[in-house]
């Protein structure tokens, strides 16, 4: 049977890529996306998931799209279900969900449930959630990334009955066979003496996009408050963005830019595996996602903020469990749980331990694939 999966983003989310590949080798479906754009290195199309590229009608617009040519393959190959995100500015969505009512294909909806992403005119974002809503109760099924979702659609008038949660996350089995090969065949110490990292420093690690919103410079700021405290620290900052330079010049200004590596963004899966193994904790101060599970997974605890920026991975997180969060906009709150990571050992062991359980139980691809199977039907 095929699926069809339709994302004007899908030619950059490597993913997404993983996560259908794992749901067609599971149920021997065909899984077929349908995108826009320039396939990205990094997303390797496989025997499970191939790519179909179309051309956007409305290119001038850096937000909409619509490609018809996606309807066109729909109405030819008759697929047994479409999924789609419930993103209002990509039509050929909108377009693609009456057609299967025409068609009698199940169409399904990929969703948040709730605006993560609401407009700053309150008019707007309420004819946005109606807009959508509407558009939600035309489906035959609805897959939510969190519980929060859920109950959030239900209190709109969603029949619950259509709705499951397939909580959000990343290839969980991958990485950490991933994790488990480089803890057995690469030293921590061998790797960081590579780097110039004594084998006894505390090591905090960032992975992602340098915006703003991520705050990271609260986290340069704490580690500046660390100095008098501990001897050997080191933040290890993964990635690229428009907050680069902002953030170097930060440390050079505390006068701690030989405590903060900056190593720009990798690709690589074992480098970053290295980079990931040899950390203690990952440190997010804001706009946590996906990137909480992919430290789980490499046994790494998270601290973060109580902040209502995150993304729906954040239900995973539990504070002296797997994490450490406290109050947002803080840096010394950040300063004391680093201080926690550092001279707490048995507390950080708890922590990882926790934190690599919790990677293959309740954020697992497995529980994923599953849930999105039931509304896909491929049972």
């Amino acid at each position: 049977m095929t699926i069809v999966f339709i994302s004007k983003d899908a030619c950059w989310q490597k993913y997404r890529n993983d996560i259908l590949a794992k749901l067609s080798n599971r149920y021997q479906a065909d899984v077929q996306v349908l995108t826009t754009g320039q396939l990205q290195d990094f997303v390797q199309p496989n025997g499970a998931v191939t790519y179909f590229l179309f051309k956007n009608l409305l290119p001038f617009f850096s937000r909409i799209s619509f490609f018809p040519g996606a309807l066109w393959h729909i109405i030819r190959h008759r697929p047994h279900a479409v999924l789609a995100l419930t993103n209002v500015t990509q039509l050929t969505e909108y377009a693609a969900c009456l057609l299967c009512k025409v068609l009698n294909i199940r169409f399904v909806w990929w969703t948040h449930g709730y605006d993560h992403d609401p407009s700053k005119y309150v008019f707007l974002s309420r004819l946005k959630e109606k807009y959508v809503l509407l558009f939600l109760k035309v489906a035959d099924g609805i897959i939510t990334f969190s519980q929060a979702g859920e109950k959030y659609l239900i209190s709109r008038g969603i029949d619950g009955r259509r709705i499951r949660t397939a909580p959000n996350t990343l290839d969980t089995e991958r990485l950490i066979a991933l994790f488990q090969h480089v803890r057995k065949t690469i030293s921590p110490t061998n790797f960081r003496l590579k780097h110039g990292i004594s084998p006894d420093t505390a090591v905090f690690i960032f992975t992602g996009r340098l915006k703003p919103e991520k705050k990271l410079s609260h986290a340069i700021e704490a580690l500046s408050l660390l100095q008098n405290q501990v001897e050997n620290v080191r933040l290890i900052i993964i990635g690229d963005g428009e907050n680069l330079e902002t953030l170097r010049a930060a440390a050079r200004e505390l006068e701690i830019e030989n405590h903060v590596m900056f190593a720009g963004a990798i690709y690589d899966d074992e480098l970053l595996a290295e980079w990931l193994t040899l950390s203690d904790a990952m440190i997010v101060p804001a706009y946590a996602g996906l990137v909480i599970v992919h430290a789980f997974c490499f046994g790494l605890p998270v601290i973060t903020t109580y902040d209502n920026t995150h993304g729906p991975e954040f239900e995973y997180i539990k504070s002296d469990f797997n994490s450490l969060v406290v109050e947002p906009n803080d840096p010394v709150a950040l300063a004391e749980a680093m201080i926690r990571i550092i001279k707490q050992k048995n507390l950080l062991a708890n922590l990882k331990s926790n934190a690599l359980y919790t990677a293959s139980t309740n954020a697992s691809i497995s529980r994923m694939i599953t849930a999105m199977s039931h509304v896909l039907e491929l049972n």
